[in-house]
């Protein structure tokens, strides 16, 4: 896919592997979730997304982020 933003808000997510499978979308680099119910951040949300540069994720519910969740996204400048 050629999606270079994805805006998901304010849609009850609670779970990217069932709700929604981000990572289809390589070349995406912005990416908006906030307003949701996510509660954690697996460490294979985001792989593969090397020219992903900025991730909101405020204002959800989380209360994990599992490690090396944004270790392989070399351009990643910013997690709001």
């Amino acid at each position: 896919y050629n999606l270079e933003k994805l805006k998901v808000l304010n849609k009850n997510l609670e779970n990217l592997d069932s709700d929604l499978n981000i990572t289809i979308f390589q070349k995406v680099s912005t990416i908006d979730l906030r307003f949701n119910k996510l509660a954690y951040i697996k460490s294979s949300y985001f792989n593969g997304m090397k020219k992903l540069i900025y991730l909101y994720i405020s204002y959800n519910m989380i209360s994990y982020i599992e490690k090396k969740s944004f270790l392989d996204i070399p351009s990643l400048s910013l997690i709001d």
